[in-house]
């Protein structure tokens, strides 16, 4: 799913079976394949094998990948908007989150959520407190030498951590805040809506609607630029950013073309593993993709093509999948994919190619009115 895509509430209707609910009712420590996942976008892992997603219910799950049970650790689900107020300094489950649309896990586990409406939040790993740590809630002019507390970053769809807490945030461009300081640069992109810069300072590119970011084991910055229908990467050492992946061209009406293809195929929520390969997602063509870290060329690793809910137990390729919406990746090259349609996450084995569910069990049904 696209990062504009994502986002637009009205392309999709929800039917919730009575019997079951929603994951609202969801006690923690629940069994995660048996338990409802409503909406889940955004994942992101620790180094503990704890998987961490986001639902459209405005909370977050984590996933012990360990004995295959899940819990809410932030969020206490979707609420009248006038009825969410902003509190630091609280239990995070009893915080009302605003649209959360990105996480990243620093180094000794702390979890942080990019929320749309421009708050960066620390869920503190020892406490369970949430606390705002960057954004001010409005849109504005980014000022580079400002406090990240003071600066008002508008919309939060990126968000990514670094081994020295610096903390990387997309909204159309990057800023970085620095880990010790706390102050904002901008860090990639010059806030021009256009493609360019490739081979240059990645402070010189153009993107077209940037969001979803990572960052490899070798502090290389993945920019999905899915309005430029491509992949990009930002180098630790130079800043020199180049483009790692080109899923079409940019047609009239500003979406990704590729061919006779009726459906846009946007590239998000790139991922790399150990050895440098890429993952990415293709939303709107149900499949995941890879770049191969050496020859760069590009294979469909999961999914058919074909939309729906199928293939557990067998290999990846032949899979469907249903607006695939998140990617993260563990140290052994296992992926995980959320499902936002199929209200699931799916882990793909890396030595055997395997698909199977690991959390959701589809419920509440809901219905893709979008493609």
């Amino acid at each position: 799913m696209s990062d504009v895509n994502r986002w637009v509430s009205t392309v999709l209707l929800l039917v919730a079976f009575a019997a079951n609910g929603t994951s609202s009712s969801r006690p923690n420590q629940a069994s995660a394949i048996k338990s409802s996942i409503n909406g889940p976008t955004a994942l992101a892992l620790d180094k503990n094998g704890y998987l961490y997603v986001i639902e459209e219910e405005d909370r977050i799950d984590r996933i012990d990948l360990g004995d295959g049970t899940i819990s809410v650790v932030a969020g206490y689900g979707r609420k009248p908007e006038q009825d969410c107020l902003h509190r630091d300094g609280i239990q995070a489950t009893k915080a009302c989150l605003q649209y959360p649309a990105s996480l990243a896990v620093d180094a000794t586990g702390n979890l942080f959520i990019g929320e749309i409406s421009g708050y960066v939040r620390k869920v503190d790993i020892s406490s369970g407190l949430i606390s705002t740590v960057a954004g001010t809630g409005h849109p504005g002019k980014i000022i580079e030498g400002s406090s990240a507390l003071a600066t008002d970053f508008g919309e939060i769809v990126g968000l990514a951590i670094d081994a020295d807490g610096s903390l990387f945030i997309g909204n159309g461009q990057i800023l970085k805040v620095d880990g010790n300081s706390g102050i904002v640069t901008r860090f990639a992109g010059s806030g021009k809506q256009e493609f360019r810069g490739d081979g240059e300072p990645a402070r010189n590119a153009g993107f077209r609607n940037a969001g979803t970011i990572s960052l490899d084991n070798a502090g290389n910055l993945l920019i999905a630029d899915s309005g430029n229908c491509r992949v990009r990467r930002v180098d630790h050492a130079t800043s020199i950013i180049r483009t790692v992946a080109i899923t079409g061209e940019v047609s009239q009406d500003g979406s990704c073309a590729a061919g006779n293809l009726q459906l846009t195929p946007d590239p998000s929520d790139a991922v790399a593993d150990s050895t440098g390969n890429v993952y990415f997602v293709e939303g709107a063509m149900d499949i995941v993709r890879r770049v191969d870290a050496l020859t760069l060329s590009i294979l469909t690793v999961v999914g058919t093509g074909a939309k729906g809910f199928h293939g557990d137990g067998g290999p990846a390729v032949r899979a469907k999948l249903n607006n695939p919406s998140g990617l993260a990746i563990d140290r052994d090259g296992n992926l995980y994919i959320a499902e936002f349609v199929n209200n699931r996450v799916r882990r793909v084995d890396a030595k055997s190619k395997v698909i199977t569910t690991i959390a959701g069990n589809g419920l509440p049904h809901r219905i893709d009115v979008m493609m």
